[in-house]
């Protein structure tokens, strides 16, 4: 390393003599620049066994989730057009109660916030 713009790379040369001549010693700053290199390769390899695995997990959810909605059974509510006329009139009739039981309970909820703050 004789020449003084080389301060972090070896030169081809150099490194052609350490894989010809194993004996020769590298210096502090090639083993550091190695060491940093390495460490950053095997981040990077972990990251992406990490992100095998969670390329398999979702596959495996997606498989589940395809089966699952293969084998469940499709409730009338689902495709409103084409419901019967007394289908139609049960499920609006339905709404109505559901309507009418969460706007009861949202008020009871807005009394009892009221009556906790006075």
């Amino acid at each position: 390393m004789n020449k003084p713009y080389s301060f972090f790379h070896p030169t081809v040369e150099e490194v052609a003599q350490h894989f010809l001549n194993q004996n020769i010693e590298l210096s502090d700053t090639t083993k550091f620049v190695a060491t940093c290199v390495r460490s950053n390769v095997n981040e990077i390899e972990d990251k992406l066994a990490e992100f095998k695995i969670r390329e398999d997990v979702a596959s495996k959810e997606t498989i589940i989730l395809d089966q699952a909605k293969e084998m469940r059974e499709i409730g009338w509510w689902e495709d409103i057009e084409k419901l019967k006329t007394d289908e139609l009139t049960q499920f609006e009739a339905w709404l109505n109660v559901v309507d009418f039981n969460m706007k009861y309970r949202l008020k009871q909820l807005e009394n009892e916030v009221a009556s906790n703050t006075s």
